[in-house]
């Protein structure tokens, strides 16, 4: 929020919120408005929080659109390099390919997540497109196991893919996809 008029006591502030191409059709409600004060008071505004939108507030916007997508990204492989590292005196970087694609929007992020054998050490980090499209590419992903870390085997658990229409999915072994 930006303070557009008045003082930062007594104020309106202004927010843009953009609503995606691709973005599915209907009415959508404002979820939650968080405020914060210099002094860290904060409280959240909305139907699942403890205070209630104030009294004739709007908090539905109908949005059109004929070319929806409601389809997450896929993950259609995946590898990584070397699938052994030594890390008793330095720390070691794996190299993670995905091929991933999108039907409609393209692909706005994604990310890898490894876990040590006792899942107390973790290493994760951002997919960049190396090669093709963001509908149909090829990523890749630096993951660094740090020096003296856990020894044993280190599984990949999770991988987040977000399209530029916000679908999302996780791949994973306690999700509802497995990682291919």
């Amino acid at each position: 929020f930006a303070l557009t008029s008045g003082t930062a006591t007594d104020g309106t502030y202004t927010a843009n919120v953009t609503i995606p191409q691709g973005a599915e059709p209907g009415t959508w409600k404002i979820y939650r408005v968080s405020l914060q004060d210099t002094a860290t008071n904060a409280v959240d505004y909305g139907p699942n929080f403890a205070r209630a939108f104030p009294s004739g507030m709007p908090t539905d916007l109908s949005v059109q659109n004929a070319n929806v997508d409601t389809t997450a990204p896929t993950l259609v492989s995946l590898s990584f390099t070397p699938q052994s590292v030594d890390v008793s005196s330095a720390s070691q970087t794996i190299t993670v390919t995905a091929h991933i694609t999108d039907n409609m929007s393209g692909v706005q992020h994604a990310e890898v997540y490894f876990s040590s054998p006792s899942n107390g050490q973790h290493a994760q980090n951002s997919f960049a497109l190396t090669s093709g499209t963001l509908t149909d590419g090829t990523y890749q992903a630096t993951i660094t196991i740090p020096k003296s870390a856990e020894a044993g085997t280190w599984k990949l658990n999770r991988v987040n893919l977000l399209d530029q229409a916000n679908n999302s999915i996780d791949y994973g072994p306690r999700d509802r996809k497995s990682v291919v």
